[in-house]
């Protein structure tokens, strides 16, 4: 893991974090989302939108590579993971896990004990193998207006975890 560092984000990033945001959004594979989910999913996200995020008190931690470049991020806000995303050229070298760590870890610094998450379909096998437990399928509307499945799930963390 020395070849990446790990930062807060800040109102400049959000062309970085949208690129990785919408690479895994189109990345995922068709047996979770078809394109028509896809598109939903990513509909309106733009760079202003993690400024507006910002303040209203998401904090992102994100995960550089060698050359600066914004690779993955993850925020959280109101006692809840709200996203974490890796560019799909860098899934599979840790830093999704060493992201989720560290937003566990705020998480619990600012006196949370269980915490909620609403998860991808995809990334329920990735939180349940970091600890996380699944609670029920639910639906969810996409910011373009699709119902989509997803997975709510929960883990106990600091003194409880």
């Amino acid at each position: 893991m020395g070849e990446f560092v790990f930062r807060t984000g800040t109102t400049a990033d959000g062309e970085a974090m949208l690129a990785v945001h919408l690479a895994a959004i189109h990345a995922i594979a068709d047996r979770f989302y078809d394109s028509a989910n896809r598109e939903s999913w990513a509909f309106g996200l733009c760079a202003d939108g993690y400024r507006e995020e910002m303040a209203k008190g998401e904090r992102f931690e994100l995960a550089l590579d060698s050359s600066g470049n914004v690779i993955a991020f993850c925020g959280v806000r109101d006692g809840e993971v709200q996203g974490l995303y890796v560019h799909p050229l860098a899934q599979g070298r840790g830093l999704g896990k060493a992201l989720l760590q560290r937003a566990e870890a705020r998480l619990a610094a600012d006196g949370c004990s269980i915490l909620p998450l609403t998860a991808s379909l995809n990334a329920r096998g990735f939180y349940e193998a970091n600890g996380w437990q699944f609670i029920e399928q639910r639906e969810h509307r996409s910011r373009g207006g699709l119902i989509q499945p997803v997975a709510a799930m929960q883990k106990a963390i600091g003194s409880e975890g």
